[in-house]
């Protein structure tokens, strides 16, 4: 339908295209990694393309970096790939440090041609990263139905691996941030690896058998025996899967400091996160756990003022042990 030098995503759908009846002229919404959603109008032979709107024309002067698609093979055979986004000033002879945005069974490749890749701008934004020096790494992370847990280093650390490979990504600064299950994954991935020198886990989980017998404000039973959580079926019949899969249980194996970010209005209950916490505290590691005032699971609805501190403590403590 369109052609171009550069890569483009032509949404389709209800609210994205339309015909102008009178004129036979084609609506449509576009965008790019570089550039957000915008509308256009052309001919029906698309000869003369033309953009209408331009909506946020302030990120054009903002550099979001370059970005490509790198992959790896994991023990399986399994091709895996991820997005890897480059800072301007990164290279071999001045390689940058690393943030990894991960989330257990996600797919981020798929969306490569998608502005932020398909991030929101609520808790992960690219351009945030890459524009104070750092890179950004979004590997896809394929984990099976059941006991997903065991394969999460096995999945990202030839991820990390492949992404230092380029030379322009320092394997001594990595950093890791997560949401929701990426939250629990980053919590994960803390117990089984050290090769991150700082983590930060927001709206996550820590204890699989204590959510399991609170009910979590409305995640049901399912999500831990059918679900993400992937224990195959009850807690008494499946103790050791829930223990292996809780990294409460695991702490003393941390060695990553950690920052906890929850709301008190999460589904997900903040003594998830206290858990984690308290463990940590109780063993003399670095951790700190912020807890926001009336603010929901997804920081996407937070407030301007809420949002604005939350980026200023995300930023400082990558800062602070990345750089």
């Amino acid at each position: 339908m369109r052609e171009e030098d550069k890569h483009w995503t032509v949404h389709a759908g209800r609210f994205y295209q339309d015909v102008a009846e009178e004129t036979g002229e084609f609506v449509y919404v576009v965008e790019s990694n570089q550039e957000p959603q915008n509308i256009w109008m052309s001919d029906a032979n698309f000869e003369s393309p033309r953009q209408i709107t331009d909506v946020n024309p302030h990120l054009q002067t903002i550099d979001f970096g370059k970005n490509e698609l790198i992959e790896w093979t994991l023990e399986d055979g399994q091709t895996v790939k991820g997005i890897l986004v480059l800072p301007p000033n990164a290279s071999e002879k001045n390689p940058a440090p690393m943030i990894v945005n991960v989330y257990a069974g996600g797919m981020p490749s798929h969306y490569v041609d998608q502005f932020n890749f398909a991030d929101s701008v609520g808790y992960f934004h690219t351009g945030m990263f890459v524009s104070r020096g750092y890179a950004v790494f979004l590997p896809d992370f394929p984990v099976p139905e059941i006991e997903p847990y065991k394969q999460f280093s096995k999945v990202i650390l030839p991820g990390l691996d492949a992404a230092s490979a380029t030379k322009k990504v320092d394997a001594e600064r990595l950093g890791v941030i997560g949401h929701s299950f990426g939250g629990y994954t980053v919590n994960v991935l803390i117990t089984q690896t050290t090769r991150f020198k700082a983590a930060i886990a927001i709206a996550s989980k820590g204890n699989l058998i204590s959510g399991y017998l609170a009910g979590d404000n409305g995640l049901d039973t399912g999500w831990y025996e059918a679900g993400q959580a992937g224990m195959g079926g009850p807690l008494w019949e499946f103790p050791q899967r829930y223990i292996g899969g809780s990294p409460v249980f695991h702490l003393d194996r941390v060695e990553t400091p950690l920052l906890l970010i929850h709301g008190d209005q999460d589904f997900v209950p903040f003594e998830q996160a206290k858990e984690m916490f308290m463990g940590l505290a109780r063993l003399e590691k670095e951790v700190v756990l912020l807890k926001y005032k009336e603010a929901d699971h997804a920081p996407d609805f937070w407030s301007n003022e809420k949002l604005t501190d939350y980026w200023e403590r995300v930023l400082n403590w990558f800062n602070e042990h990345l750089k």
